[in-house]
């Protein structure tokens, strides 16, 4: 038997055990997610890959002295910060770790993950013309990446959160 048939087989074994105990003390059985299930369900939510989604970015990257630039670069010009925010944002709206998004943008700190989600969150409160931007690059991903499963982001916004639902006004659109 190799270690990872042991492992699937003990794991199978604990949490027999552990509803029987349960059940006999308690009296109903509890819902057990195990590693393997949680990854599984975790990848059904992560509708696109990160990499997937920088590039739904790609139309909306500046330029710095004739290179287009990339969300991992180390540059600090304020368009491309923001277009960092909004990549934070959506990804964490889709399911990802913020360990996981910090690694791909560069290894940033999952602390850094947090500050561009937060930043993200006052800029659309404060600056319509952030909103906006925001409003585009959604509506641009749906475009691309239509999908049953981009109804998931939908169903997740909240009151106090932004919409992903919201369309441009063809007069928003042309201030991009």
């Amino acid at each position: 038997m190799n270690p990872i048939e042991y492992r699937k087989k003990m794991e199978q074994k604990l949490v027999s055990s552990f509803l029987e105990n349960f059940h006999s003390k308690m009296g109903y059985y509890p819902t057990v997610i195990t590693n393997d299930q949680e990854l599984e369900m975790r990848n059904s939510i992560n509708i696109l890959s990160l990499n997937e989604l920088e590039e739904s970015f790609k139309p909306f990257l500046p330029t710095h002295y004739d290179k287009t630039l990339t969300l991992q670069s180390k540059i600090r010009i304020r368009k491309l910060t923001e277009l960092r925010f909004i990549f934070c944002f959506i990804a964490r709206r889709m399911g990802y770790y913020l360990t996981d998004i910090g690694q791909y943008l560069n290894h940033m700190h999952h602390s850094s993950v947090i500050h561009g989600i937060q930043t993200f969150k006052t800029f659309y409160e404060i600056d319509p013309d952030f909103k906006i931007k925001y409003i585009t690059i959604v509506n641009h991903i749906k475009q691309i990446h239509e999908s049953q499963a981009l109804e998931y982001l939908d169903q997740m916004e909240s009151e106090s959160e932004p919409n992903l639902l919201v369309r441009l006004l063809p007069e928003q659109n042309k201030s991009i």
